[in-house]
């Protein structure tokens, strides 16, 4: 027997779908934001990721700083999105239903 969750009202699905649509939109940066993020062209981000140029230091610093700040970005709704589930509790589901 599988459990299953469910909320103990209706706001708290809404919340916690709203929260994890955010969370999962956010979860990778395209190599695109990736780039704007650090400030370097597209094309050399793309080229880093294939293994065609290797990054100087700056650059990779910026790449770096850049993914940080978007790790910091995913705590924090990671917690948010810890906050949006508090409000479901185990169901036990019945053998055979999906």
């Amino acid at each position: 027997m599988s459990t299953l969750y469910t909320s103990t009202s209706d706001t708290a699905n809404r919340t916690l779908r709203r929260v994890l649509v955010k969370v999962l939109e956010h979860a990778t940066p395209s190599l695109r934001e990736l780039a704007r993020q650090a400030g370097i062209s597209y094309r050399a981000i793309r080229a880093y990721r294939s293994g065609q140029r290797t990054p100087p230091p700056q650059v990779l610093r910026k790449i770096t700083a850049a993914l940080r700040r978007h790790s910091a970005r995913l705590q924090r709704m990671a917690s948010e999105l810890e906050t949006a589930g508090q409000g479901l509790r185990p169901r036990k589901r019945k053998e055979g239903t999906p």
